[in-house]
């Protein structure tokens, strides 16, 4: 399932698809805290989540699997 990372630079969108999680969120981090990027947010596809809550999901998605 591809993931989307979208965040914005000196009011231009910029987008960019990757392919699992683990990597979407570093790609998010990577935006939001090296390059200044501003309302970074990574989406499914269908719903579109900050940072914090996109990590949160994950996490609580890998328990359920665990369970």
């Amino acid at each position: 399932m591809p993931f989307f990372v979208q965040g914005f630079f000196d009011d231009h969108v910029l987008r960019t698809v990757i392919d699992t999680p683990k990597n979407a969120v570093a790609e998010a981090v990577e935006w939001q805290m090296l390059r200044g990027f501003s309302d970074v947010s990574i989406s499914d596809g269908t719903h579109r989540y900050s940072i914090a809550e996109f990590s949160k999901l994950m996490a609580l998605r890998g328990i359920e699997e665990t369970i």
